[in-house]
Formats: C-alpha cells, structure tokens, sequence
C-alpha cells in the first residue's frame, strides 16, 4: 500500500492570532502561515489538503476571503473560524462552501482532533461521499448539496452541541427551532439527511471518542455526553463504531 500525499495545512489569520495555530499539536503535519494579505497574494498557487481561515472579529472580511478561496481553489475544504459569528453568518458560511463553521473559543485538543479527521477523509477516497453527509460541528451538509441550513435548524444544531451532557427530547429540540414536532422532523431529516436524534447520537459518540482519548473513567465519559447509564453508552457506542468504547481506548489509546 502506497503512502498518501500530503499536502500542507494553510493557516489563514491575521499575526496576532496567529500563536494560538503555533501551539496547535500538528507536528506530523506541514504548516504554512498566511496573513489575508499574503493569501490574496498568492491564493492561485495554493496546495493544501485544509485550509484554516480566522477571521477573528471581522466576519465580512472572512466572507471575502472565503469567497476567493473559493472561487480559486473548489476543491481545497475551508474551516470558517470567528471571533464573532451569528446563525446568518453561519448559514453564509456555508452557502459559500466551507466545510465547518467554528465559532471562538476553541479547544486546542478539540480543535486538533477536528483537523485531524477533516485530513484523514480529505486523503481517502471517501472525501465526497463523506462530505454529503456530515453538517455544521463538525461539517456541513450545505456545501455539498447547494441546499442552505435554515437558521432555525442551526439554532437547534448549536442547542444540541451545548447540551450534550443534559437529556435533550425532541420536543426540546424543536421548541428550541420554534417549530412544531412533526413538522421539525420532517425539515431536520429534509436538511440533514438524518434524523434529529441520529444526529445526536452522532454528536455524542463523536464527542465520546475524543474523550476516549484522555485518562478519563469510561463511567464519567458516558455522562459527560448524556448516556443516563453505562450500559446504553456501551450499546450506543459499538453500533456506531464496531466496537466497545474500551477496545476503542485500547486501539487509540495504546500504553
């Protein structure tokens, strides 16, 4: 079996942000630092497998920048990071085709981990199937179908992401959308391609792995992502994965 190219991970930000990507744990990975300038500069001749775009307070400037990212290099993933950020930016971000909306502060490992599975799907072959499928917290559907999230699904994707560790009902979910049940349902699947509690689930399991990861109590980690018991998280968890979240452990986690 052949080794993948690689290509550089392009960091975008203005200097003063740029420290906070310095300390970011890539080290098996080639790192190239660009101000909006100097990208503007030299966006024809871009090669990367991901490019990271902060745009710190500024979304309108980030916008501009994604937009002749964009324009010049379709088929390089963009991650849309922002100091401010509101739902009609994130439903513009990926209207324009970003492929994850990140709202500051972030969480170097979180962030770490995020980076490094955009890379790992970006070098298979599995790259537009993948991309089909996933939306906003990690990646968005929008950029592959052309359809927009509609804000009142953002607003309950981002109530989800909040409240992981809380027991979240549907009918929280959609009172959350302003919408009624049924009809909540039906938009959810409509935007997702899934339904509002697999999406959830995905989240949890998602969240669960990168917890996996750290010397923390399987027990605690099924709490922390909103499993009221050991046994449903184990259920949960290998369905979704293939395996218990301790082989997981052990297969991630070698000592």
């Amino acid at each position: 079996m052949g080794t993948v190219q690689k290509n550089p991970v392009l960091i975008i930000a203005a200097l003063e942000h740029q420290g906070l990507y310095q300390a970011l744990p890539l080290w098996d990975e080639q790192v190239e630092f660009y101000t909006f300038a100097a990208a503007s500069r030299h966006i024809n001749r871009f090669r990367a497998d991901l490019i990271l775009l902060d745009c710190g307070f500024d979304d309108e400037d980030g916008l501009m920048m994604l937009k002749e990212l964009k324009l010049k290099n379709e088929d390089i993933p963009v991650m849309f990071i922002t100091s401010a950020g509101s739902e009609r930016t994130a439903v513009d971000v990926f209207r324009i085709g970003a492929i994850d909306y990140v709202k500051q502060p972030v969480d170097l490992i979180v962030l770490r981990n995020t980076v490094k599975n955009l890379l790992e799907v970006q070098r298979s072959d599995s790259w537009p199937q993948w991309c089909r499928k996933i939306a906003s917290q990690v990646i968005a559907t929008s950029n592959c179908t052309g359809h927009d999230v509609p804000p009142h699904i953002l607003r309950c994707i981002t109530y989800i992401k909040e409240n992981l560790s809380s027991p979240i009902s549907l009918d929280n979910m959609a009172r959350e959308g302003g919408l009624s049940k049924s009809y909540f349902c039906r938009e959810f699947k409509k935007t997702m391609g899934m339904t509002p509690m697999h999406f959830l689930s995905r989240l949890r399991i998602k969240r669960s792995k990168d917890l996996l990861r750290k010397n923390i109590p399987i027990s605690a980690i099924a709490m922390n992502v909103g499993f009221n018991d050991l046994s449903s998280f184990n259920r949960h968890f290998r369905d979704m994965v293939g395996q218990t979240p301790t082989d997981f452990r052990k297969s991630h986690c070698p000592d």
